[in-house]
């Protein structure tokens, strides 16, 4: 964390100015320990799984804990490579990966003092954030960047000793980027088979659908 200020006069009893600067710069890791399936599991062989794993059509149990390779559908295949497969002992994938943080915070005033009854004064801010984060594995990444300008303007005249005249306004303006280099290239729902999807005006937007294993890690791009 870092930054600075200056003030002081501009015109000797007349007009004033203010400046600061704030940066912070966040280095952070993110740390995956998830938990996935066993490599096995994707060529059928569930045997070691405590699950009983039936088969929907007869609702008898499948021989073994196998699913014939048969039987998968192209959908399920095609998604075969998104889905997490262990790194370290115990079925786990684990990993590092940056995701660094960073703030800029600047701020502008000049005053003005008009006569003896009426002062001015206009403020502006600069605020930007800019956050790196990672999704379920490191090379999914999302960036978002946000960033605001806040302008103020107050005005003060002393009509009487005991009465004040106080104009005041403000204007905030709040603008948010987010980008992933994963969103936007493919229709991977298409691609897999997988219809009920419309896409059409969410170019921008296609990729990865959201799937969930229960008791193990799932696959997503980001929102």
């Amino acid at each position: 964390q870092f930054g600075f200020s200056s003030g002081g006069p501009v015109v000797r009893n007349k007009t004033f100015f203010f400046a600061s600067y704030e940066g912070i710069r966040v280095a952070r890791e993110v740390i995956y320990n998830s938990v996935t399936i066993a490599p096995e599991m994707l060529n059928g062989d569930f045997s070691s799984s405590p699950r009983t794993i039936n088969d929907p059509t007869t609702r008898a149990p499948f021989q073994n804990k196998r699913i014939p390779q048969d039987r998968f559908s192209s959908a399920s295949r095609f998604f075969f490579p998104h889905i997490l497969v262990p790194s370290a002992p115990g079925n786990r994938f684990r990993a590092l990966a940056p995701q660094p943080g960073r703030d800029d915070n600047s701020i502008l005033r000049v005053d003005q003092q008009i006569r003896n009854e009426q002062r001015l004064y206009v403020r502006w801010i600069r605020y930007q954030q800019r956050d790196d984060n990672r999704g379920y594995r490191p090379e999914v990444l999302r960036n978002q960047d946000l960033v605001q300008h806040n302008l103020g303007l107050n005005y003060n005249w002393s009509l009487t000793p005991a009465t004040l005249f106080n104009l005041a306004g403000g204007y905030l303006q709040s603008d948010t980027v987010v980008l992933s280099p994963n969103v936007g290239q493919e229709n991977l729902t298409d691609r897999g088979g997988v219809r009920g999807f419309p896409t059409a005006g969410r170019e921008e937007s296609i990729g990865l659908p959201t799937v969930t294993f229960t008791g193990y890690a799932g696959f997503s791009h980001p929102t």
